[in-house]
Parts: structure tokens; sequence; C-alpha cells
């Protein structure tokens, strides 16, 4: 651990630099309205990462992070391990909120209806509220378990030390990327056409999110005969773009951390002279 005295203030600044690259917007003097549904604000000297949902009314969760910011800066007496970290941090908060908070509603929903409809009302009213908890049925996934193996850095170390890339893999790994990428593209037209065919199929009846999975890989692998561990990441709870896939997919295979990887692939084509691809955000508000 770093014997840093700053950590504190050290923290702070690589948090700020870590919501610049997940393109979280700061909330300036109460601004209003804010001015996303993701942002950060600093409350006496304590910043703030906000979560907002919206359905019928809205619901908020704010989240202090000066003291994984301080872990952070003692952890990691490098600036860019450290606002790494603090980026799979905020995915990790984020994949797991936006769960949680429209979970609860609908539970809370739920509730209502069991004690208090179901009792009372016709058998009309009883299936007018049944569609609509169906609607509002959020789609559950298991990526909040390789969020937190992402976010703690989780491999295989019986082999004693990290996965390391030879250098001339590390400097073709951005035609890797763009060979992903390209595949990736095709993919996920198809796969957004699919799931809005199958929700379609499935709306009344309900489905969950592994359901969907579980159709989408079957079938992918039937047209296409790619790995199933590669097809289903595209299923998954945040929808991640064509770009996000291939940088996950890398992860994977290289045993660094997607954030490293898309360092590494930033390198790798600026050694190259390649100029940089349009960077998409990767958390999604």
């Amino acid at each position: 651990m770093s014997d840093d005295q700053f950590a504190p203030e050290r923290g702070q600044a690589l948090l700020v630099q870590a919501f610049k690259h997940c393109e979280i917007p700061e909330r300036a003097d109460n601004q209003s309205p804010p001015p996303s549904n993701i942002y950060w604000e600093s409350v006496n000297s304590d910043i703030r990462v906000v979560f907002s949902y919206y359905r019928a009314g809205s619901v908020y969760c704010s989240i202090s992070l000066n003291h994984l910011a301080t872990r952070a800066a003692e952890g990691f007496a490098d600036d860019q391990e450290a606002i790494d970290a603090l980026i799979d941090a905020l995915k990790y908060l984020e994949s797991t909120v936006s769960v949680l908070l429209p979970t609860t509603h609908h539970k809370l929903l739920r509730r209502v209806f069991n004690l208090k409809v179901r009792r009372r009302t016709s058998k009309e009213q009883q299936k007018g509220w049944i569609a609509l908890l169906e609607q509002l049925t959020p789609a559950f996934s298991d990526s909040r378990g390789e969020m937190e193996k992402q976010l703690a850095a989780e491999r295989d170390w019986r082999g004693g030390s990290e996965a390391r890339l030879k250098k001339e893999e590390r400097q073709s790994l951005h035609i890797q990327y763009d060979e992903i990428y390209e595949t990736s593209k095709v993919i996920k037209r198809d796969h957004d056409t699919a799931f809005l065919r199958f929700d379609e199929a499935h709306r009344r009846s309900g489905y969950t999110r592994e359901q969907w999975g579980e159709f989408w890989v079957k079938y992918a692998s039937e047209l296409y005969g790619y790995d199933p561990a590669f097809l289903s990441l595209f299923a998954n709870q945040d929808n991640p773009s064509a770009s996000e896939v291939a940088y996950r997919h890398l992860s994977v295979s290289t045993g660094h951390t997607r954030s490293y990887v898309e360092r590494l692939v930033l390198e790798s084509r600026k050694e190259a002279g390649k100029p940089k691809r349009r960077r998409k955000p990767t958390i999604k508000h």
C-alpha cells in the first residue's frame, strides 16, 4: 500500500479523471434539471455519484465515493492504474444500481398488488395490474458476477504470474481489435433485430434476461458458429456496443482488465501511426 499522505486529495483528482473517461458529467451548484441520469457532484468536500431512475415518478441513489477514491490512491502509485480501478468501480456501481432501483420499485408494486389489489378488486382489474407489472418487470442478468470479477481483476493465479502479451502481440493489438470490431458490428445488428422479434413474441407472457440470453446464444451459434462465450457478450444487461464487445473479448483472451486492454489498443494504434477510432461512452445513461 502507498504511504501517500495526500491520498484523499489525489484520490479525488483521479476520480474526476475516471468520471471524464466514463463521460459522467458534473452537476454544478444544484443545477436543475440535472445534466444526465447519471452525474457527479461535490457536496461539502464530498464527491458523490448520483443515479436516477424514472418510471411513474423518480428515484435517486446518491453514493459517496471519497473512501473508494482514497483506497485506490493508496493502493496504486501509478495514476493510470488507479484511474482504471475507479473506472471499473463506476461501471460496477452503475450496473448494480441500474437493476437495484427498478427491482425495488417493481417489488413494491407487487406488494401493493398482493396485499391490496388482489383481495379487493375484480378479475378484470387484476388483469390490468398484472399486465402493468409484466411491462415493468426488470430484465435480469448474471453480468454482475462478470463485472465483479473485472473490478477485482480476478484471474487464474495458479500459473504464478499475470498473463503478459509479447511485444509483437502488443504492437498488433489494434489489428486484432479492428478485426473483432468489424465482426461484432455485423453480429450486433443481428442481435438487436433478433431481440426485437423475441421481445414482441414474449412480452405478454413475460421472460427473464437469462431466457433471452439462452435463446440468443443458441440462435447465434447456429447462425455464425462462433464461441458461445463470445456471442453471450452481446446479450449482457448493459447492451454493449460492438466496440465494447470487442474490448471485453480481448480482455478475456489476454487476461488483462478491460480498461487496460483499451489503453493497450490505443497505444498500439498510436505506435503504428494509425488514427484513433471515435470512442463511445461505456457507461450508458
